[in-house]
């Protein structure tokens, strides 16, 4: 039982932590909204959750993959340019999987059989299309303060896998 200890401690922190970088992403995202005059949308409320559970979920992983990363690479400089890359790019991928299930999920109502060939084909071609829109028109809502914020996530990410 002692052994458990630690390891829900540092589960603990983990999960503190992605709720942290989860919040601050629902915070850029209704920043760049508004700052856009965007504010008022209709889908507010769940486009905050997509970018909030997107945060959590890109946390966790770039956490998993440091942790893995960490036995094989001894330079310090590397690890923090994996950090940096590995946390902007797993929480983008991750906002834009979740973006792409909402996206999938309303045009299932227009989709073939569940588990036909065309359907296979609708749900690649519906996600490709969902992750491209997402990459073209949601990633500038991480603007103005991601960056300064991912500086900041990096930073608490390279103290946790070290």
């Amino acid at each position: 039982m002692p052994a458990a200890l630690p390891r829900m401690k540092a589960i603990r922190c983990s999960t503190a932590a992605a709720f942290l970088w989860g919040l601050g992403m629902a915070t850029t995202a209704a920043a760049g909204l508004y700052l856009r005059g965007r504010f008022n949308t209709f889908h507010l409320p769940a486009m905050l959750t997509i970018f909030f559970l997107g945060g959590i979920f890109g946390w966790w992983l770039t956490e998993l993959v440091g942790q893995w990363l960490r036995h094989f690479i001894r330079q310090p400089r590397l690890l923090v340019a994996i950090a940096f890359i590995g946390l902007a790019s797993a929480t983008v991928f991750c906002t834009a999987a979740l973006f792409a299930l909402e996206y999938r999920s309303f045009y299932a109502q227009w989709h073939a059989e569940t588990l036909s060939r065309i359907w296979f084909l609708q749900l690649i071609f519906t996600s490709a299309s969902a992750f491209y829109q997402f990459a073209v028109m949601a990633t500038r809502l991480y603007l103005p303060l991601g960056p300064p914020l991912l500086v900041a996530g990096t930073w608490i990410m390279l103290r946790r896998i070290r």
